[in-house]
């Protein structure tokens, strides 16, 4: 081989060399960029779940300092600025069963219509950034007795 030849040999192996450095690298930034975008989501998301445990954390919260439970059926709270760039909303259902027939089978409660129960069912929407949204429920049960006042 002469030496003319040699130097063409070097240069393509050089070229296809940087060639495959080349795509090394844009792939190692392409896989970079595809998992930062996936964290953000996450992230997204665990704020709306955080936003959600919040709303019913402050709903049991206003339950157990006696507020009192609203007379619909379903009542809605709505908590805009609960986390940073988090809504919450808050369904509330109670369910007001007076009579001491609708225990669970072997659960007393005192004879006849002695305790009341009151069941609330709170539904906390969570929404945060790029469509994140999370729905808890949670499921409350109050006994009180007939002659006082109900929760």
């Amino acid at each position: 081989m002469s030496s003319g030849q040699t130097r063409g040999m070097a240069l393509a192996v050089v070229l296809v060399l940087l060639l495959g450095l080349t795509v090394l690298a844009l792939a190692g930034s392409a896989a970079a960029i595809a998992s930062l975008a996936l964290a953000g989501l996450d992230h997204q998301s665990a704020l709306a779940f955080e936003a959600a445990e919040a709303g019913i954390a402050r709903s049991v919260r206003a339950i157990a300092q006696g507020a009192t439970l609203p007379a619909d059926a379903v009542f809605e709270q709505t908590w805009p600025r609960l986390a940073p760039a988090a809504m919450t909303r808050v369904l509330l259902r109670v369910d007001r069963t007076p009579a001491a027939s609708t225990w669970a089978d072997g659960f007393s409660a005192g004879s006849g219509d002695t305790f009341a129960r009151v069941h609330v069912t709170l539904i906390a929407d969570g929404r945060a950034g790029r469509g994140a949204a999370v729905r808890i429920e949670q499921g409350l049960t109050f006994i009180a007795p007939t002659t006082g006042a109900a929760p």
